[in-house]
């Protein structure tokens, strides 16, 4: 059941069981007051509706009521205590997605990578009821309790029906104008390295000969089943992650560079990005020099030394003066270029162990060697490494 068709079923019964008469759109209404929203796209803008849900449903009754008198609906006080116990018997609940920590940019991640819970909380019924401690009535209250349960079944491995349902409906959340919301999705789905890996599988072939005519069973029907499902979530990925860039997710817009699908990344405001270095070395994978060039001068001059090294040895390597900057700046931040950095290896990469004996091999870099600046350059090099210097310690502040 969608909550459009409670809305219709229960409308429905009201007509039969007590001869109350409404419109549709005035049953909205009331659900929305029922969970303290003066309307019911004043609730959409915050909220997702779920129905058949184990937590109780707590409408408030006055607000019922006030909302139907507003509306001039009959007998508004009964009807108030009518729609309250239909709510309750169908488990409908209003769940705000910023309790759901969708909709805030600065932890957002947080929220994804800490998902994948223990196996055992998809079976957990304990786990689907709200918190004991909680004696309030109001429905702000069941609200948070509701969504501190969806999370944990949002993150079981093998998502229940009410979880399938909440990842509609924030589906349609996304689409009312929430890109962060359409980033977490797409983040579900998979990210750019699975996009790019399922483009071409074996099991296609055996789609595009049932996409050609050809009448399949047994193990081929399920391969291009398979491959069918893989497209379809591929395509809702990238979907997300393209709703995602265009409200201003940067790291949708990185995903979609990864997959190779939109270079956009590589111009945007050097202000929106707290990684420009990971941009620089994604520039070099598409062999983009110029942009390379540029995002690691960004993340130079945010103290990044590594990114000082890969100027020094070769993009600012016929820029003398900037060379300079690079490597006294990098000096300052504690990593002294011109020391060698040299190390004894095994043939498998790790550090070698006399006590296993067996060929040697080196690896690492020698220091760098840069040929003098003239006094005036040197010192106007010093001073540009200083003021760079000062400004990255202000900025880790």
């Amino acid at each position: 059941m969608t909550i459009k068709q409670f809305v219709h079923g229960t409308r429905q019964q009201l007509a039969d069981s007590s001869a109350l008469s409404l419109k549709t759109s005035h049953l909205y209404e009331l659900i929305a007051a029922a969970f303290g929203y003066r309307s019911y796209a004043a609730l959409q803008a915050e909220a997702i509706v779920l129905h058949q849900t184990p937590w109780p449903c707590q409408p408030d009754l006055a607000l019922l009521e006030q909302r139907g008198r507003e509306l001039a609906l009959p007998q508004p006080q009964i009807l108030s205590l009518l729609i309250g116990q239909h709510l309750q018997r169908a488990g409908v609940v209003s769940i705000q997605v910023e309790a759901l920590g969708l909709t805030r940019e600065d932890d957002w991640d947080d929220t994804w990578e800490d998902g994948w819970l223990d196996d055992e909380v998809e079976d957990d019924d304990a786990n689907l009821q709200p918190s004991t401690s909680s004696t309030s009535s109001t429905s702000s209250t069941t609200s948070l309790d509701a969504a501190q349960a969806l999370l944990a079944q949002l993150d079981a491995y093998h998502q229940p029906p009410i979880a399938l349902q909440a990842l509609q409906q924030l589906e349609a959340f996304a689409e009312r104008g929430h890109p962060q919301v359409h980033w977490w999705l797409a983040q579900r789905l998979g990210d750019a390295e699975t996009y790019i890996d399922n483009s071409d599988v074996p099991s296609g072939y055996w789609y595009r000969k049932q996409q050609e005519g050809m009448v399949l069973s047994g193990p081929e029907l399920e391969f291009a089943n398979g491959f069918a499902a893989m497209l379809e979530e591929q395509q809702r990925w990238l979907h997300h992650t393209l709703k995602a860039a265009q409200g201003g997710i940067v790291e949708a817009r990185f995903a979609l560079a990864e997959a190779r699908l939109d270079s956009g990344i590589f111009d945007i405001d050097p202000a929106t990005v707290s990684d420009p270095a990971a941009i620089a070395w994604l520039a070099m994978e598409h062999d983009n020099q110029q942009a390379a060039h540029h995002w690691l001068t960004q993340a130079a001059q945010r103290g990044d030394t590594q990114a000082m090294l890969a100027l020094i040895e070769e993009y600012d390597r016929d820029n003398l003066y900037q060379s300079w900057v690079w490597l006294r700046l990098a000096q300052l931040l504690g990593n002294d270029f011109t020391q060698d950095d040299l190390r004894a290896i095994h043939e498998d990469g790790s550090l070698y162990d006399d006590d296993v004996g067996g060929p040697l091999y080196v690896t690492g870099r020698e220091g760098i060697e840069l040929p003098p600046l003239a006094p005036e350059l040197a010192s106007k090099a010093e001073e540009e490494a200083q003021r760079l210097f000062a400004q990255s310690a202000s900025e880790a502040l």
